[in-house]
């Protein structure tokens, strides 16, 4: 017997009246000052309703739904006077679960909505005063996937992944993109200093060729390692010049820590650097005192 995949909620959007909606819990009452607040209000009214409401019919008042998820976006369309929204019915009333399981927008979904938007008419500065940041920011975000093999983006479309990685990746190959992503997939590392690493292990012939930025990357990489190999070099040769006076330097203080025990065993010596040189008195007993050199 298969197993089955078990969702959290209807695959299938229904449009619901915002009078018809529960809170199910209460929000901060000074959350209308916050950014946060602010970035989705400009969002909604810029974009439009990216995340569907979640929500679950109430138990208490027949046509009404209590709101799983999606409370803030709620008070901004309120705000905005949208009477209706796109809502996903949940399968259980539970808030915890569905926050826990549910996908939130990560960088490759972010990159789409920017492409819908553009496509469907909404401007490079309208679409930078609704996400907060500069209209060459959103330039950059529109060519984040450019280069990238379409096998990649699926594998990362439902993880939350830095969106420098997509920087280095480009600069390969598409059979070593794939390569990438399934090692950075294997181990559950996402991180921009593991692709780093996968990139500088990257045989030249599967970089891109004739690329400004790697040749760059050829010239950092280079001149990275000769000056590692200098370091290298220096820190051997510190090394071996410890390692040849270690011996000798040892046993001269053992016999020196041997010769101020012996110094300081005599009453009469104690006597006359405690009267005449109490500070060297002071510094012969904490070199007595060592236990191990």
């Amino acid at each position: 017997m298969k197993n089955k995949v078990s969702y959290c909620f209807d695959k299938t959007c229904i449009e619901v009246r915002v009078l018809h909606l529960l809170p199910t819990k209460n929000l901060p009452k000074n959350i209308k000052y916050s950014q946060k607040y602010k970035q989705v209000l400009s969002s909604i009214s810029v974009v439009g309703l990216v995340e569907p409401i979640v929500i679950y019919p109430s138990k208490d008042n027949d046509g009404y739904f209590n709101i799983l998820d999606g409370h803030l976006r709620i008070e901004a369309i309120k705000e905005l006077n949208i009477p209706i929204v796109p809502c996903l019915i949940a399968t259980f009333e539970d808030t915890f679960t569905y926050n826990k399981r549910v996908s939130r927008l990560n960088v490759i979904h972010e990159h789409n909505m920017i492409i819908k938007a553009v496509e469907s008419g909404v401007s490079i500065n309208k679409l930078s005063e609704a996400l907060g940041i500069s209209e060459d920011t959103i330039k950059g975000r529109f060519k984040l996937l450019d280069g990238i093999c379409p096998e990649v983006i699926s594998a990362l479309s439902d993880k939350d992944v830095p969106r420098t990685i997509f920087t280095l990746i480009k600069k390969t190959q598409p059979i070593r993109q794939i390569e990438i992503v399934n090692s950075m997939i294997s181990i559950n590392n996402y991180t921009y200093k593991f692709v780093y690493s996968m990139l500088y292990s990257t045989p030249d012939s599967l970089l891109v060729k004739n690329n400004p930025k790697n040749n760059k990357l050829d010239k950092d990489r280079i001149e990275t390692i000769r000056k590692l190999q200098n370091e290298l070099a220096i820190l051997d040769s510190q090394k071996k010049e410890l390692e040849e006076t270690y011996s000798e330097n040892s046993l001269q203080l053992v016999i020196i820590k041997s010769h101020i025990d012996k110094l300081l065993s005599n009453i009469r010596i104690i006597n006359w650097l405690y009267d005449n040189k109490p500070d060297h008195l002071s510094q012969l007993k904490y070199i007595s005192n060592i236990k191990s050199l």
